[in-house]
């Protein structure tokens, strides 16, 4: 696959969903004991893992579609 200048904007998107809500989860509740935080580091885990995928996915899925509404051929 030929790497695609236009659809960097998807790739730089998803990264930067998949920090803020790694950044947002783990801010949001710091206060917490050793069992706490184990449970804790384990959700965020999950939601950096699923984060990454489903921006990965929609990435994908914009930048597919935006490489076929503005190829010539595509249309």
């Amino acid at each position: 696959m030929v790497r695609n200048p236009e659809t960097d904007f998807f790739w730089i998107l998803a990264g930067l969903a998949t920090v803020a809500s790694f950044l947002y989860f783990n801010v949001a509740e710091h206060d917490v004991g050793p069992v706490g935080l184990a449970i804790e580091t384990r959700a965020l885990f999950d939601v950096l893992v699923m984060g990454a995928y489903l921006g990965f996915m929609v990435a994908v899925g914009l930048g597919l579609a935006y490489q076929k509404l503005t190829s010539p051929e595509g249309q």
